[in-house]
């Protein structure tokens, strides 16, 4: 199985984005010695995340909403969504999304056409209430909360949903409407062991594709050879990646 190297990172929730480190980094991958070094896949004895995982991070983002007297979160398709729920869902026009209540399971709302496919990817909850291409997906939000055991006062808003999303919930929800990042964030930032064992994973694995890739380059080759190697590094260290070499 191959790993994509950035879920390593988006499972832990951060990036690679240190400016200051890069040149430090890629000086670390041009020593010698690792022109026939056999790449193995360092991925092969790696756990992936199971659902006692993702349970664990929903309680967590449940006690937050409990200590800010949240009562619902909304959540649209995008890395929140991947991280708490483990559903992968590409955003369009057609809102989808997930409405997670302080108490009781996860409500789906989802356009009827996309149903079945829904089914399919959710983990978590098995309430998919669906709106039709003549009706609002705001109306059926409105009355998911109205229907949700516990009464609904505070909605908080997953920071990534779109505006026209969020003014569209703002229009018909009586409720009020908070940031969701004072409960997103805390759980997405304070990693557990095996989220750091993925970040340290991913930047291993990186580092020795570079090394690998620089120790095979010869005269006459083209930033798309480099780019070609580099992504031949990661997929025999059991990931996919790839560089974007400028020269």
């Amino acid at each position: 199985m191959k790993y994509d190297r950035r879920s390593f990172v988006r499972t832990g929730g951060l990036s690679l984005a240190f400016a200051g480190l890069v040149p430090a980094f890629i000086q670390s991958c041009t020593g010698k010695g690792t022109e026939n070094t056999v790449l193995e896949d360092l991925t092969r004895d790696v756990q992936p995340l199971a659902d006692q995982d993702y349970m664990a991070r929903q309680e967590k983002v449940r006690g937050l909403m409990a200590k800010q007297k949240i009562d619902a979160l909304w959540i649209e398709g995008g890395t929140n969504m991947k991280y708490f729920f483990d559903v992968s869902w590409w955003s369009s026009e057609r809102v989808f999304g997930v409405v997670f209540p302080l108490s009781g399971d996860p409500v789906w709302v989802s356009p009827g056409f996309e149903a079945p496919r829904a089914a399919e990817v959710i983990r978590f909850g098995d309430d998919i209430r669906t709106w039709e291409e003549h009706e609002s997906p705001y109306v059926l939000l409105k009355d998911v909360f109205k229907s949700l055991a516990t009464p609904v006062k505070r909605i908080a808003i997953d920071p990534n949903v779109r505006n026209f999303v969020v003014e569209g919930i703002r229009k018909q929800a009586s409720q009020e409407l908070v940031d969701g990042s004072g409960i997103i964030d805390p759980c997405r930032g304070i990693k557990t062991e095996k989220e750091l064992s993925y970040m340290e994973l991913a930047n291993r694995i990186t580092k020795k594709a570079y090394q690998w890739a620089f120790s095979q380059v010869e005269p006459g080759m083209t930033p798309q050879d480099l780019r070609a190697l580099i992504s031949t590094g990661h997929e025999n260290l059991g990931a996919t990646g790839e560089g974007w070499p400028l020269f």
